[in-house]
């Protein structure tokens, strides 16, 4: 190669066998699954202190962005997609020109630096990353590298998206190569990847499990990160494989998910009739059309597209998926006879007739869906049964080795980044969370004194707690607090809430971080030095505000309840931010709670307060949480009081894709009055959009057509 050559062209060129022979493409450390030609032929250029300057390809070079010029990103994807043509080129850029860090805390300062124990979730335009550039080299976290190798694919002329994988961000596109087979390409901060298949659904499948290896692949609902106008993170959306292949539906279904952005369902409802009307019957249409249902609360006709999307189903995982979610809808439904049989079915049937799943991470995940889609009052019976049978010995028998592991070899990164132990502890986690929950109702002193399955699976929950709970979360400093939560649930199952909250308040708070919060004596002998952690605990304060809320009758809420726990939260509050405990994942439960509060307790004031803090967040997930707890809650809300609560809105947040949000989250809670409020101000608030006022028509005829007559 020639700095200068004629030829703008002119790449470096190296003798195969010995680059090769220098640098491996296969054997140690490098996954069976990399991309062909790992790491090709190529020289990087920098200055003497090692700042790239250059990177040479066999079809050109690429120059890196310059810092701080948004502009300049546009040349260089231009740039890289012409000396980058392949995967394995590509790769390079993350190889050489890109440093992993963690994303900022606070998305009002987007440029900050985050920390394994303070970040947040932002995701950068390819443009921002390109501007983040320091000393030839540009940063950002998994999901921004992803978006800049995606613009640089679709600069290439592929069909390419960011994906959504667990815990992770990748750019994925897909190809029919000359051998006729399907190659699916990963491009991410780790190795990249290529799997091959005769088919793409079968590629892609590859694709998702080696990712996720024990969760069933349903090629018609394929997980990417999207995101919309103005939007600073991706969303998690499903669509069928066929987006990998098929630019004209793509586009067409990138569509729907924009109506489902904005909440128009009805257009995107139309469409998808229209698709269907059309000819094209594929099982993913169906279940489009199904999951657009669910938005609107017109379970009904959910239920009837789940059934047409299942009949075009044959792999037995992903039907038993959906039978499970039939189970669920039916139980929306109201048909609760339905809903009974087909969980019956489930249990005695595809459940209980392959024991050998019991071995694998399977059955505890089937089982803990079905035991969610049941009701707690209906099914109550029948939602014991599927705990007694199938989860609680599964997780039983996989606690006891979890057990043994902590006390004999525990690895703090092990525990924090298996993916098996993730699930291991969101499963078992959420049986303690059932088990306390059941204790609390109406029902469980009783059950608790006559029930010998119930007093096992409490004994299993003060196990978990004593051992499994209180396990330090290495990317989470506080999360200890949420551990002491958990411990004070079983604790007022015991002795009672009122006095459990009334003795934690009562506590002094600690004034140390210095305890070592695993050594634990049995039983209530516990307690008195639990009750200062208990006092601190945010995670317990902001439970007891959502717990309050929701376990109400709507017809007979009492917001003093509610109210009177702002006192202690804000005193934990302070009291952490004291101590040095702040972590981003609390301050979004505080604010959630202290929207509940705001909203029981007619606080036009802190509700004010709350929507501009939300605002000069600028960030999207947050602005989607509020407006469907607005929705949610509405319930709770006397329409003139919810009709100041939309004035505030739209005074102080005013944000388009989130008005029919708060409606359809208020029509689905049964709120109908405010769930008119709030569409009727959305076509006021913008009357040239045509969508808005369908939709407002559309709410309107929903709400109508379940009215009692």
């Amino acid at each position: 190669w020639q700095a200068g050559a004629p030829d703008p062209g002119q790449g470096f060129h190296a003798d195969e066998d010995a680059w090769r022979a220098a640098i491996p493409d296969h054997g140690a450390g490098i996954t069976p699954a990399v991309v062909s030609d790992f790491v090709p032929p190529h020289i990087l250029i920098t200055q003497f202190n090692g700042d790239p300057v250059r990177l040479v390809g066999p079809h050109g070079t690429l120059t890196p962005s310059r810092p701080d010029d948004t502009a300049d990103a546009a040349r260089f994807v231009r740039e890289a997609a012409q000396a980058l043509p392949s995967p394995a080129e590509l790769d390079l850029i993350g190889e050489h020109l890109f440093t992993y860090v963690f994303d900022s805390p606070d998305p009002a300062h987007p440029l900050l630096v985050g920390n394994a124990t303070n970040k947040g979730d932002i995701h950068q335009t390819s443009a921002q990353t390109c501007a983040a550039t320091t000393c030839g080299m540009f940063r950002g976290d998994c999901d921004d590298l992803a978006e800049l190798y995606r613009d640089i694919a679709a600069a290439q002329g592929r069909i390419a998206y960011v994906i959504h994988l667990p815990g992770h961000a990748a750019a994925a596109f897909a190809e029919k190569q000359d051998d006729e087979q399907w190659h699916s390409f990963v491009l991410q901060t780790g190795q990249p990847l290529e799997f091959t298949a005769p088919d793409l659904p079968h590629s892609l499948e590859q694709l998702y499990k080696h990712f996720d290896p024990n969760r069933p692949f349903d090629a018609t609902q394929v997980s990417l990160a999207l995101r919309f106008e103005g939007e600073n993170t991706r969303s998690t959306w499903v669509l069928s494989w066929r987006i990998f292949a098929e630019r004209a539906y793509a586009a067409t279904m990138i569509e729907v998910e924009r109506d489902w952005y904005f909440h128009t369902h009805h257009r995107g409802i139309a469409t998808m009739q229209a698709l269907i009307a059309g000819g094209d019957e594929d099982s993913a249409n169906y279940e489009e059309l199904s999951g657009l249902y669910r938005r609107t609360g017109e379970w009904d006709q959910s239920l009837d597209y789940k059934r047409r999307s299942m009949a075009h189903i044959s792999d037995p995982g992903t039907r038993l998926l959906y039978r499970i979610e039939m189970v669920s809808l039916l139980a929306r439904a109201e048909r609760w006879d339905e809903a009974g049989a087909a969980a019956r079915a489930l249990l005695d049937g595809d459940l209980a007739a392959h024991p050998q799943e019991q071995q694998n991470e399977a059955l505890p995940r089937f089982a803990t869906m079905l035991a969610g889609a049941l009701d707690d009052e209906h099914h109550a019976a029948l939602r014991h049964e599927v705990i007694a049978r199938l989860l609680f010995p599964a997780l039983a028998k996989q606690t006891t080795g979890v057990r043994q592991w902590l006390d004999t070899r525990f690895d703090q990164k092990e525990w924090d980044r298996n993916p098996w132990i993730a699930q291991y502890r969101g499963l078992s986690g959420g049986l303690v969370g059932d088990v306390l929950g059941l204790l609390l109702s109406e029902k469980g002193p009783g059950l608790l004194a006559s029930d010998p399955d119930v007093r096992g699976w409490t004994a299993f929950a003060e196990e978990w707690i004593d051992s499994v709970g209180f396990v330090p979360n290495g990317g989470e400093p506080a999360g200890f607090l949420a551990a002491y939560a958990t411990s004070a649930a079983l604790d007022e199952a015991v002795i009672g809430r009122d006095s459990l909250r009334a003795m934690a308040e009562a506590a002094p708070f600690p004034t140390t971080l210095e305890h070592d919060h695993r050594q634990r004596l049995p039983g209530l002998v516990q307690l008195p030095r639990d009750l200062p952690w208990i006092h601190l605990s945010i995670p317990y304060w902001t439970g007891a505000v959502s717990n309050e809320l929701w376990r109400q009758k709507p017809g007979a809420f009492t917001a003093e309840r509610v109210v009177r726990l702002g006192a202690p939260l804000r005193a934990a509050v302070a009291q952490c931010r004291a101590l040095g405990l702040d972590s981003t994942q609390g301050e979004r439960a505080v604010r959630h709670a202290e929207l509940l509060i705001a909203l029981a307790g007619h606080d036009q004031a802190q509700l004010r307060a709350l929507f501009t803090a939300v605002r000069a967040l600028g960030d999207r997930a947050t602005s989607e949480a509020t407006a469907e707890l607005i929705g949610s809650a509405a319930k709770y809300l006397d329409p003139p009081w919810f009709a100041t609560v939309l004035g505030i809105w739209r005074e102080v947040l005013d944000q388009k894709p989130l008005y029919f949000a708060i409606a359809w989250n208020a029509a689905v809670a049964h709120a109908d009055a405010n769930a008119l409020a709030a569409a009727q101000l959305a076509a006021a608030r913008f009357p040239d959009d045509a969508a808005f006022a369908e939709e407002l028509s559309y709410l309107t005829a929903v709400v109508a057509g379940r009215a009692p007559a």
